[in-house]
């Protein structure tokens, strides 16, 4: 496993990155297996992105696929809908 793949498997076992599918092609075959198995772990034991009960991933939060509200679309409770704050 050359440094950049095992860098990697490491981030994903430790729950920071995710497999990119897409990308598959691009590893050996034991890169892919090491890293497929990296990130089923880190799953299964919940760590890192893992925590979250709906994580998001990072292609679907770059093309604005998101679960969660933006910044935009949430009140701020301290602001009055005239933009007052409150006395």
């Amino acid at each position: 496993m050359n440094r950049d793949a095992l860098f990697a498997t490491e981030w994903a076992a430790a729950g920071l990155a995710w497999n990119y599918k897409k990308r598959r092609g691009e590893q050996t075959p034991a890169d892919r297996q090491a890293y497929a198995k990296a990130e089923d772990e880190a799953r299964k034991t919940k760590k890192g992105l893992w925590a979250d009960p709906e994580p998001i991933a990072p292609w679907d939060w770059r093309s604005g696929k998101r679960s969660v509200p933006s910044a935009t679309e949430v009140p701020n409770p301290t602001v009055s809908p005239q933009g007052e704050l409150p006395r």
